[in-house]
């Protein structure tokens, strides 16, 4: 599917170990009230984000999931 533009490891890509790492940063900067920099943390995993998709080392459904890795269980 697609071109692979970078040499990556062939494992377990869901979710994306760097989308969960911005998206657990940003969360927890807006839920603190740093809205400025929580932001800008977000923007730049976004980035992050659409940069591991376009170098076709993940899925775009792996980013989303990273979206929703640091949230807690409902149970």
């Amino acid at each position: 599917m697609g071109h692979t533009l970078v040499v990556h490891a062939p494992d377990a890509s869901f979710p994306s170990d760097h989308g969960t790492v911005f998206s657990a940063v940003s969360l927890c900067l807006l839920l603190a009230g740093e809205w400025v920099w929580g932001l800008a943390v977000l923007m730049v995993g976004m980035g992050v984000a659409w940069a591991r998709v376009y170098l076709g080392v993940h899925f775009p459904l792996d980013m989303l999931g990273a979206v929703g890795a640091p949230l807690p269980a409902p149970w």
